[in-house]
């Protein structure tokens, strides 16, 4: 990107036409956010793909499946709604979707390293909490073994 100068009365003109360009995707792709709840949560596909993903770890499997998500709630807006309001169209996300079930197929192998990775740690979490344990008991055995000599 070659670098620019500009003049501060420039800067404006280029910024307002800026915010004219993002209102204007804003606006129309807005309603594609609503899961069909336009008049009640601008939001609700965010909150809705949060609270399905608690809990999942970010990997890139789970970050396609948002991508996913996306454009199903999109279509699900269509659905309820019978309004296309972004310009990708519903080929264009069918297309999407389709993709992105492909990508997934992928990514499991690496989605399941995370897996792997984690159960390795608890593996060896536990197994160094079991020898803690068992050292701390042959303590105790030594201690009472102790005790009962001067008793």
């Amino acid at each position: 990107m070659e670098k620019i100068n500009v003049s501060v009365m420039d800067r404006k003109a280029r910024f307002n036409n800026f915010v004219e360009k993002q209102g204007k995707i804003l606006i129309g792709k807005g309603h594609d956010y609503t899961a069909g709840k336009a008049d009640v949560d601008a939001y609700a596909n965010f909150r809705i793909i949060s609270e399905l993903l608690e809990g999942c770890p970010m990997t890139p499997y789970v970050v396609t499946m948002i991508y996913m998500l996306k454009h199903l709630f999109a279509l699900i807006t269509f659905s309820k709604t019978g309004i296309q309001e972004s310009g990708e169209g519903l080929e264009g996300r069918h297309l999407d979707l389709a993709n992105y079930a492909f990508i997934l197929s992928d990514l499991v192998a690496d989605h399941l390293d995370h897996f792997i990775d984690k159960t390795t740690e608890l593996h060896q979490t536990r197994d160094e909490f079991c020898n803690a344990m068992r050292e701390k008991i042959k303590q105790e055995k030594k201690n009472v073994n102790t005790i009962n000599k001067f008793t």
